[in-house]
């Protein structure tokens, strides 16, 4: 943001990580906007963010981005939220540990809207907004043309007239903006819905099914949880076609046009260990398709694989100390004579390493870095070895103990011999 305030007076700084907003800002095809952990960003009248290139708001948990409208000065309790409009399958575009408050296009009634575009959008809040036209109601994430966003442990709060998650069309008629959502969710894939929380979600009237919808052609659910809704029941693969589906007995079902539901959540009170790995280069680069075998007093207790974000997560029914196991099938690589120079200097006392990048040098297994491990990995430099005695990826978690509350816990996998970090591993298929 510090950027931007410097080629525009519409966008200024009023403190630290504070910013006020008079203009949309415009994120051409080519370009990048990156906002940082802890920043505000308050939108003075009916103002948003339009996204042709890529957007990387990446928070944390203890310093999240903050997107806002605090101001009536135009008469306006809304600003015009994201647009994703067109974006290349490769832009990265990611949405981590944001909230987003009274975001509401002033047309289109939307806080989050894709446009032939798949974010990925996780560990966010989207709350306080209210549908005030007579158009079909607001959406907090709407998807158009081919959009499948991932949107993993988000949650969806204080949505009057509103719905989470739709898949479907605009129109305009008369000027006013409709939305339809009869989308071909067959040839144009749904978004995903992983581990989130809906509440206060008030949802749209369907006459079709006499109910308030708040998911609609909303792609497939995953540990969802709907408050309200306490009887979703176990999913049951109706016509042997792989996909579970649920049948609601709610008096609002919440849902329509959904392609399935897996593990469905009914009890907010279940307990998780959950978090990201990622490699400790300068780009934090996301570890996917990492197995993670969760442990309970040395006996096996489940198994998970992180997702393209690098994001895994465990439901935890006890208090305990877990621990996890993570592996990978990843290549290695990134080792040159840069890293075997910083293992002679810390074995000479000159420049010390520690935590992930000193392990990194025990290639041997030996429990301690020495002269060997350097010749090991010179050996492997020169192409006489394939591999080291520890094998080719380290992780640095550590047991996680859980009583009462759930953890988020994010650790490293590092390259055997890679003490600078300097790899950027690919990103496998699962």
């Amino acid at each position: 943001m510090d950027s931007l305030c410097t080629l525009t007076d519409s966008i200024f700084s009023t403190g630290d990580q504070q910013y006020e907003v008079h203009c949309n800002i415009i994120i051409l095809s080519n370009d990048t906007l990156k906002l940082r952990p802890g920043e505000v960003i308050d939108f003075i009248g009916h103002w948003g963010i339009l996204i042709y290139g890529c957007l990387r708001a990446i928070g944390t948990l203890n310093f999240p981005i903050n997107l806002l409208s605090t101001s009536t000065i135009y008469g306006c309790y809304y600003w015009n939220g994201i647009k994703f409009i067109n974006t290349s399958p490769n832009s990265k575009s990611i949405l981590r540990y944001c909230k987003l408050r009274r975001a509401l296009d002033e047309y289109n009634e939307v806080s989050i809207y894709c446009e032939n575009s798949s974010p990925i959008i996780d560990h966010s809040r989207i709350c306080y907004v209210s549908s005030d036209a007579g158009t079909g109601g607001a959406v907090g994430v709407f998807c158009g043309g081919i959009s499948y966003p991932i949107i993993s442990y988000c949650t969806f709060d204080t949505l009057l007239n509103a719905v989470a998650v739709a898949t479907g069309i605009l129109y305009y008629v008369g000027g006013v903006t409709y939305i339809s959502f009869e989308q071909d969710t067959i040839n144009y894939p749904s978004p995903l819905l992983i581990g989130c929380n809906i509440r206060r979600v008030t949802g749209v009237w369907y006459p079709e099914f006499s109910t308030y919808s708040i998911i609609i052609n909303g792609g497939f659910l995953d540990n969802c949880y709907v408050k309200g809704d306490t009887t979703l029941g176990l999913p049951l693969d109706t016509i042997g076609d792989g996909i579970c589906t649920t049948t609601s007995t709610f008096y609002y079902p919440c849902f329509w046009k959904v392609d399935g539901i897996m593990h469905p959540r009914s009890n907010s009170s279940i307990i998780t260990i959950d978090g990201y790995v990622t490699y400790p280069n300068s780009e934090g680069t996301s570890l996917n398709n990492i197995s993670i075998t969760l442990q309970r007093e040395g006996i096996f207790f489940q198994n998970t694989t992180t997702d393209i974000s690098g994001h895994y997560n465990f439901s935890v029914i006890e208090n305990s100390v877990y621990k996890m196991e993570a592996t990978t099938t990843k290549p290695w690589g990134g080792v040159t004579s840069a890293d075997v120079l910083m293992y002679k200097k810390h074995i000479a006392g000159i420049a010390s390493l520690d935590g992930i990048f000193l392990s990194s040098g025990d290639v041997n297994g030996s429990g301690t870095l020495t002269a060997v491990d350097v010749l090991l990995i010179k050996k492997r430099i020169a192409g006489i070895i394939n591999t080291f005695p520890a094998g080719d990826w380290l992780f640095n978690n550590q047991p996680v103990t859980i009583n009462g509350t759930s953890i988020t816990y994010d650790f490293n996998g590092l390259c055997y011999g890679d003490a600078n970090a300097s790899y950027i591993p690919v990103s496998l298929k699962k």
